[in-house]
C-alpha cells in the first residue's frame, strides 16, 4: 500500500474517514460505479484533499482491503 503515512493525529482521523467514506459509496454506487468525488462527497473533504492522500479510487480501494 502506498498510501502516505499521516504525521499527525488529524490527518490520520482524515485518512481514515476518507476509507469509511469509501465503503459507503461502493455499497451505494458500486465498485465501478463510485467516483473519488462520491468518496470526497461522503467524507465531507474537498477531491483536492482527497489526493493529497491518495492518487486514485483504485489506491483507497486498496487502503480498504487493509483497513481491517
Amino acid at each position: 500500500m502506498s498510501t502516505r503515512k499521516p504525521r499527525q493525529a488529524r490527518a490520520k482521523v482524515t485518512v481514515d474517514t476518507i476509507i469509511e467514506a469509501g465503503f459507503i459509496a461502493v455499497a451505494l454506487h458500486g465498485p465501478s460505479g463510485t467516483t473519488t468525488r462520491h468518496i470526497a462527497e461522503i467524507a465531507g473533504v474537498s477531491v483536492g484533499s482527497l489526493y493529497e492522500y491518495f492518487k486514485n479510487k483504485e489506491e483507497i480501494y486498496d487502503a480498504m482491503n487493509h483497513y481491517f
